[in-house]
């Protein structure tokens, strides 16, 4: 299993991960105000779409298993606090 942790404190992308056929975990904690995008490319990161947006703690699996994808993180909008992330295949 591969992962990617780490914190938003200001707009930005995280590192991406590659797709799984098993699906990926999201986990969003100690979130502060704003908003996390999980994105997803075709392409190789050239180019990106949004999957869903998050506004406070969750915890979800993401039903899309295919290892062709890559993803990441994308704090679109950031007001205060420290809004922690776990993306995992």
């Amino acid at each position: 299993m591969a992962k990617i942790t780490g914190t938003f404190a200001a707009t930005g992308q995280s590192a991406r991960l590659n797709g799984s056929k098993d699906g990926l975990t999201l986990v969003l904690a100690d979130f502060g105000v704003g908003t996390i995008a999980l994105e997803a490319s075709w392409d190789g990161g050239a180019t990106w779409e949004p999957y869903s947006s998050y506004t406070a703690d969750t915890g979800a699996v993401v039903d899309s298993k295919s290892d062709e994808i890559v993803w990441r993180l994308n704090c679109t909008a950031y007001t205060s606090g420290t809004l922690k992330y776990c993306l995992a295949n």
